[in-house]
């Protein structure tokens, strides 16, 4: 009864599994996790003895619940499952575990040693395999069996893993995977370790171990290990450098028929061999793992991590004089944010992601990628039983802060950002409680956003716009300036208005804002800041036939905002596209009207209008030489008011200027 129990749950867990889950593998290998530095294994699960190599036993002991935290806690999404020592206690405790990893999404493969006695089916791999391949039914995420060492074994025990014998396994393990681990070792040094590892490079070794009926090998796929030394230098007997990696796996491809999958396994706490063969503790460098796991998933189908530390592995590096422990906590932490990454998936606009799930503590990623000019971000969740909890974070995954986040009671949960930044966005779906068959959904609304049109004083302009649509003016305000008004009328739809001093304004960035329920919108502010405003017209609604207005008072100039006929204002300083205006009025029968700038440094430009203030756009007389210099002659003016603005082509300062008539 308990296995049918088993096997329902099984099923049922496995067919809830993320969707997305159809990636690169992500996997840790054995002594990663194994005891939790106690010699007691704790949740009433029975200690073992690994006694796994001939040089020193680890009693440490198998903590389930520690592994299955520890595995979780990594992001892997496959994990190999070694069998060793002379206990039970590791198969005994299999089928749980099989179970605990299929509520979250895990995959297992069971890691052998060869040709070694172990409990409870002895040391003929081949009937290991059939006893996965029973119990296999009632767990789906127990994807098959891995052999270490294979190379070296196929030379030691030809009769259990030639090509006979590791046919026997194949048909034992009856559909479960068969993944061999095998060096690339080039053929000088192969004494140093007593053997010649040549399945990865030898074609007609490899071709051997081709089923009879196709191109195809006896075994599914190659695990591939790559190690380094403590001190960055190479093994005698490895070329194991991370600008050569790219070049072992071409030569391994040259000779492995193409469809075949490569597995990389880098060492994050390793060992190698001294140069008479003994083990030696070997440690690698946070860059190292980084670049090398970052490579492999680019060059080969997935990554198996090897050992981190633990007091399994201090056994081993005890024995080499050398001690197992640089880095751990670093590189646990850099696997784990490595994995999350690489298993991260990058949504597309509107595309609903359903059937998602987790256990506890257990998060799933994704990432949009967001252009400029969008309004409007909605992320939602639904459906489903269980809690979800929604984080999302510009540049970086949530971690322990976030930008926004929706965390009810169930699985109901949305985000709505009015007016976001372009660039990466990150989601984080995390359980609060374990929740299964939850629906994922990223949208936007893309809006057209016109180029910086700039406006001068008394301006009117005609604007119209579709939905979301972002209409942007610039003005610059001279120091001095008062009531400066900023209208839009008329027309039908609705627009909103919104001001900003130094940059653009957006729907959500903005210092003053209008925002009636038609196109009847002001912001009036008496004493505004000199410099560039920014005027965003926002389409809350398509609309049209609609006026912008914009106005204000212009200010007194180099001390009077009125010359008369022959004063000279001096001292007169401004900035790059920065303005003075001044003013005269000018009586009839006046002749030769005269303005005049001179002195100092820089290059300032005269601008001249009867009766309104010029701009840069529109004047009656201008005057521009490429220096201070400027003179504006009107022999016969008109009576009335001329208005001044010298403008800063470039920053000028000390500049004089006159107007004289007859």
């Amino acid at each position: 009864m308990k296995k049918w129990l088993t096997l329902i749950l099984s099923l049922f867990l496995c067919a809830a599994m993320n969707p997305l889950s159809a990636q690169k593998m992500l996997g840790t290998y054995a002594g990663a996790y194994y005891g939790n530095g106690s010699n007691v294994g704790g949740q009433g699960h029975v200690d073992v003895n690994w006694n796994c190599c001939s040089y020193q036993g680890d009693t440490t002991g198998l903590n389930l619940n520690y592994l299955i935290d520890a595995i979780t806690e990594s992001n892997s999404n496959t994990y190999f499952y070694r069998f060793s020592g002379n206990s039970a206690s590791h198969w005994v405790e299999f089928e749980d575990f099989l179970v605990e990893m299929a509520r979250r999404d895990i995959d297992i493969y069971a890691y052998l040693p060869p040709n070694t006695y172990l409990q409870p089916y002895g040391s003929q791999t081949a009937a290991w395999a059939s006893q996965l391949a029973n119990i296999a039914p009632y767990h789906p995420n127990l994807k098959g069996m891995a052999i270490d060492d294979f190379d070296k074994a196929a030379h030691e025990h030809p009769d259990q893993y030639g090509p006979a014998g590791l046919t026997t396994i194949r048909n034992n393990l009856n559909g479960l995977r068969l993944l061999v681990t095998a060096y690339y070792k080039p053929p000088h040094g192969m004494a140093a370790v007593g053997y010649n590892d040549t399945l990865l490079l030898d074609a007609n070794v490899l071709n051997s171990y081709k089923l009879s009926h196709s191109n195809r090998y006896i075994f599914d796929g190659v695990i591939f290990p790559v190690i380094i030394d403590t001190d960055g230098k190479w093994t005698a007997h490895r070329d194991d450098r991370l600008s050569n990696f790219s070049q072992q796996i071409q030569n391994i491809r040259a000779n492995l028929h193409a469809s075949t999958p490569i597995y990389t396994m880098p060492y994050a706490t390793g060992y190698g061999y001294t140069a008479n063969g003994q083990p030696a503790a070997l440690n690698t460098s946070l860059h190292y793992l980084n670049s090398l796991t970052d490579l492999a998933l680019n060059l080969t189908d997935g990554v198996v991590m090897y050992h981190l530390q633990t007091h399994y592995m201090e056994a081993w590096g005890n024995l080499g004089g050398a001690p197992q422990n640089y880095l751990v906590a670093e590189k646990r932490e850099l696997i784990k944010n490595l994995y999350r990454e690489k298993a991260t998936v990058t949504l597309s606009k509107d595309q609903t992601v359903s059937n998602l799930s987790a256990y506890y503590d257990q998060t799933r990623d994704f990432k949009i990628e967001l252009p400029a000019n969008v309004a409007n971000l909605n992320i939602d969740t639904a459906n489903g039983t269980g809690n979800v909890d929604l984080y999302v974070r510009r540049g970086a995954a949530p971690t322990t802060t976030w930008d926004y986040s929706s965390t009810g009671a169930d699985n109901r949960e949305a985000v709505s950002i009015a007016d976001p930044a372009a660039g990466t966005w990150y989601i984080t779906l995390k359980s609060s409680a374990p929740f299964d068959g939850v629906t994922l959904v990223a949208d936007w609304d893309t809006i057209l956003s016109s180029p910086v049109q700039p406006v001068t004083n008394n301006s009117q302009l005609g604007i119209a716009g579709i939905t979301n649509s972002r209409n942007n003016f610039s003005l610059q305000i001279p120091a001095g300036a008062t009531n400066l008004r900023v209208t839009t009328s008329g027309g039908s739809g609705n627009a909103d208005l919104h001001l900003k001093y130094g940059a653009l304004a957006t729907p959500s960035n903005y210092d003053f804002r209008s925002g009636s329920s038609n196109n009847w919108d002001l912001v009036e502010l008496p004493n505004p800041t000199a410099g560039t405003w920014y005027i965003m017209v926002y389409g809350m609604q398509q609309y049209g036939n609609t006026y912008l207005t914009v106005s204000w008072n212009e200010p007194a100039g180099g001390g009077s905002s009125t010359l008369s006929n022959g004063q000279v204002v001096t001292n007169l300083s401004r900035g790059t596209n920065e303005k003075l205006y001044f003013q005269v009025n000018v009586p009839a029968g006046a002749t030769n009207l005269r303005f005049h700038t001179y002195g100092g440094s820089g290059d300032a430009d005269l601008f001249i209008a009867h009766g309104r203030i010029p701009t840069q756009g529109s004047w009656d007389h201008r005057g521009f030489n490429g220096n201070n210099y400027e003179v504006v002659d009107v022999p016969n003016p008109n009576s009335g008011t001329y208005h001044i603005m010298v403008n800063g082509y470039n920053a000028f300062q000390d500049l004089n200027l006159t107007v004289t008539w007859d």
